[in-house]
Order: C-alpha cells, then structure tokens, then sequence
C-alpha cells in the first residue's frame, strides 16, 4: 500500500484511532459529550495545521464535531485530571515518553485496532502503531552548521562527536534539553561515544 496514494486516509485513521487514549479508567470519564471529541492540537501554526489534517476531515467523514484546544499540554495536567477527575480533553499529543509514563500509570485507554477499517490500519506505518497512541508526525535531529563561520575553505563538523567537540569547532550549540526525560539529545551523546 502506497503511503503517498493514501496519505488523507492514513492521516483520518491516526486521528480516529488517536481519538480513543485519553481515558480515566477508574472512574471512566470523559471530557465529551455525544457527538463530539474535544482534542488537544497544539497552538500558534502547528496546531493551526493539526486541525486542517486530521480534525476537519475526521469530522468531515464521521460527522463527530472536534472541539480543537489550542493550548500547551503537559504531563503534568494529565495527572491533575486524572487525580480530580477533571477531564478536559479526549485527545492529544504526547511525547513517546510521557505516554509510556502515562499508559504505566493508568491515565490511557488501550487501542481496540479491531474497531477499524483494515486498510487505515494497514494503511498506517508500522512503528506508529502503539498500544496506547498512534504516531501522527516524524522528525529527526539534523547537524547543521553556520556556513559563513565554517566555510567550505575551512574544517566543519561532519559527525556527532565533532559536533560536542567545542575545542576543534567553538560556538554555540542548540539541542532540546532533555529536561523531559525522552526529547534529550541521548541519540547524539551515544553515537559521538561510538555506540
């Protein structure tokens, strides 16, 4: 199955599959109410292009009105919800790592893929399909450099260990912190380490 043919499927069967994660299964509630699903879909332009590809046209096809939230969403909001029984959102994203934190503690739904359409699921790259989630962009880290401060005359960083090199290559770098515990720059640690 080609993804490119199947792209605007693809996308509607992430988000409907999505759609289903947010629960509280103590007390099994909800923040929708019939015939809507209220989801978290980032703010500024980001969220802007969510809604265009996966909420319009999921509500398009299903008829289900989506209540976009466009605010920042944190780990810790999900657990506050979960403790006061305070759910206001079905849906959102989440870093890998804050929903594994998430689904050992209880705060997600399993995915039930016998509900859907066997050419979504088919349809869907197979490491995004998760237990509790479905993988809705990529990205990757790139090594990039200033070409006027390092032009093709001169040595430039072309590996991972070059690039921690300050002494050979001097000036700033910018790598998401880590903070978090899943966005760090651990790959890039380990690989200019030789692993």
């Amino acid at each position: 199955m080609s993804i490119l043919i199947n792209r605007r499927r693809i996308m509607q069967a992430s988000f409907a599959i999505a759609v289903a994660t947010l629960a509280t299964p103590v007390v099994n509630a909800s923040a929708q109410t019939a015939g809507e699903v209220r989801v978290l879909t980032y703010g500024g332009q980001l969220g802007k292009y969510v809604i265009e590809a996966y909420a319009k046209p999921f509500e398009a096809e299903t008829g289900i009105k989506v209540i976009p939230v466009t605010q920042d969403f944190e780990f810790a909001q999900l657990e506050l919800m979960q403790k006061t029984n305070s759910v206001t959102i079905d849906v959102g994203p989440m870093s890998q790592g804050a929903a594994l934190q998430a689904a050992e503690k209880g705060y997600l739904e399993k995915i039930d893929y016998s509900t859907f359409r066997k050419e979504d699921i088919e349809g869907l790259v197979p490491n995004v399909k998760q237990d509790f989630g479905v993988g809705f962009f990529f990205y990757t880290y790139n090594l990039v450099y200033n070409t006027k401060k390092y032009p093709a005359d001169k040595a430039r960083p072309t590996n991972w260990a070059e690039f921690w090199d300050t002494e050979k290559f001097p000036g700033v770098r910018y790598l998401v912190s880590g903070q978090y515990g899943s966005e760090g720059p651990w790959e890039e640690a380990l690989l200019a380490d030789g692993v």
